[in-house]
């Protein structure tokens, strides 16, 4: 998660708001390709295909035949794959530990890394005008995680995805207010098709789980 993060926050100043959420929706379609390898999970045909048409979505969002892709693009992508690595390795660890230990361990860790890292690198003090905003950031992203895993808790994944591609339009309108930039049609579409494999996939395995029970 934690290089998911850093790789987000550089594509953050390399691409726009929404293709790089946009990007991120794939997380699900890495989660469903890493699954075989690292739980050993059964890759099938509708898995497969899922897979496939997400991928066809992120091509529509980086629209590589019109514009000039750059290290941005590829690190929305890498920072999926990151969350999905850590999505699947936190599966295994809720067997066993609370989702506030988890939290905590995975906060815990991920600062201790960063000092690490900043303290490698040169570390500065953030001015004084930086911390309230910094605050923010550190709230937010902690109500946001103990928000989505308590609402997997819940009720079912089906019900909760959905409000996650809420943050598209949102995240969209955050970019031009702030930062003047433009709509794109196409990351909407881009970002259409993804959702629709991610839920696609979670009626396939609710349907596998009735069918089973």
């Amino acid at each position: 998660h934690f290089t998911g993060q850093n790789l987000w926050f550089y594509g953050l100043t390399m691409i726009p708001l929404s293709q790089l959420v946009a990007l991120e929706f794939t997380m699900p379609i890495w989660v469903l390709l890493l699954a075989p390898m690292l739980l050993g999970e059964q890759m099938t045909r509708t898995k497969a295909i899922v897979a496939l048409i997400g991928f066809i979505g992120v091509l529509i969002v980086a629209q590589p035949g019109t514009q000039t892709l750059n290290a941005g693009h590829l690190a929305g992508i890498l920072a999926a794959i990151g969350f999905a690595m850590n999505l699947i390795f936190t599966r295994k660890i809720m067997l066993f530990d609370t989702v506030l230990c988890v939290l905590f361990w995975m906060t815990f860790s991920q600062g201790a890394m960063a000092l690490v890292l900043a303290l490698a690198t040169g570390f500065h003090w953030p001015g004084d005008a930086m911390w309230p905003w910094l605050a923010v950031v550190a709230v937010t992203g902690l109500t946001a995680h103990f928000s989505l895993t308590t609402a997997l808790g819940l009720a079912p994944a089906m019900l909760v995805a959905p409000m996650e591609f809420a943050r598209l339009p949102l995240i969209a309108l955050v970019g031009v207010w702030l930062y003047a930039e433009p709509l794109d049609p196409m990351v909407f579409l881009g970002a259409a098709l993804i959702f629709s494999a991610n839920i696609w996939n979670l009626r396939a395995n609710a349907a596998g789980r009735r069918s089973g029970g």
